[in-house]
């Protein structure tokens, strides 16, 4: 697969493509949403040569730039025939940066953009290149949707975890929206977790590992500004509250980290990972755990758990059960 977009099949000998054209195929290509197969093409040519990069941010600010000048009231009737020159439009910014100058024209409002998703199964992991230069790597069960424009790029995150190393971009706020919470970036990496309902800590949980981001609740009734090696929790219903521990990258690095976590939703994180079912007994549900294990090892974990805690395990099949022991009870 070659990272440069494919030129017209009616002209099979035509030169390659420069990296401002390339690039400005790219720039409209991006604003209808880029599929997987787009994006790791997008990643590759933008590997290829770090000239890649700046032709295409050139391009973007040109693009932003046209948009601000555009006349604010257009025919009706030309409509029509402006959104058909969009494509024409974007290669045209090539023409008019290499010539030194800026070509003013009318043309119609960016297309309306289509919602890209990206989702892994159970046990699966993946890494994703946006449009924008935004890297995104999603654990296991996660399910994000990307909208990128030409004045923002929004991310929803449904369910799971990600990671996000996001590409500065002051014209072009980055924002992940889940159900409890926003956060809001220009340019860091960050980690966003969306815990279902029905565990003790349920919510939005973000880590940052690099740079600044604000949280808000949907409503924006209250924030908090997280630096490196900080995080946050919003709990549904609730304002974002910093809390300490930041456990950041580490699932990437296959290790879940638990700090006086209730052992329920410590069982519901491990079996995010794998086919193995553990299952809290109600004499077991009251007790909380703290420490650093392997996510794809469960069976590691539950005997950790029994020398940890006072708890039995109990094994059917592929199903363990924490008990406690009856001197606890």
């Amino acid at each position: 697969m070659h990272g440069t977009p494919p030129t017209d099949r009616d002209h099979p000998r035509e030169r390659p493509a420069t990296a401002d054209e390339a690039a400005a195929s790219w720039l409209v290509r991006s604003h209808g949403g880029l599929s997987d197969a787009d994006s790791r093409a997008l990643a590759a040519w933008l590997a290829e040569d770090p000239a890649h990069g700046v032709a295409l941010e050139r391009l973007r600010k040109t693009w932003r730039f046209l948009d601000d000048v555009a006349p604010l009231h257009r025919r009706r009737q030309r409509r029509a025939r402006l959104r058909r020159a969009a494509y024409a439009a974007a290669a045209a910014v090539f023409v008019a940066t290499v010539a030194g100058g800026v070509a003013w024209w009318e043309r119609a409002p960016p297309p309306t953009v289509a919602s890209v998703v990206y989702q892994t199964g159970r046990g699966e992991q993946r890494e994703v290149a946006l449009g924008d230069g935004t890297t995104v790597w999603l654990d296991t069960g996660t399910r994000i949707s990307v909208r990128l424009s030409a004045s923002a790029r929004a991310v929803s995150l449904a369910a799971g975890q990600a990671l996000f190393d996001v590409t500065h971009d002051e014209a072009r706020p980055f924002t992940v929206d889940t159900a409890t919470a926003r956060v809001r970036v220009l340019g860091t990496r960050f980690s966003v977790r969306q815990t279902p309902v029905g565990l003790v800590s349920r919510g939005t949980g973000v880590s940052v590992s690099r740079g600044h981001v604000q949280v808000t609740d949907p409503e924006g009734r209250g924030h908090v500004d997280l630096l490196a090696g900080q995080a946050a929790h919003v709990a549904p219903g609730g304002t974002p509250a910093r809390v300490a521990t930041a456990v950041g990258e580490t699932w990437r690095e296959g290790r879940v980290v638990f700090d006086d976590t209730p052992l329920a939703d410590a069982v519901a994180e491990l079996e995010r990972y794998g086919d193995t079912h553990l299952v809290v007994a109600p004499s077991a549900r009251a007790l909380h755990i703290t420490g650093s294990f392997s996510a794809r090892q469960p069976e590691a974990f539950a005997r950790a758990v029994a020398h940890i805690l006072p708890v039995d395990l109990q094994r059917r099949g592929t199903e363990v059960t924490f008990t406690g022991r009856a001197s606890q009870r």
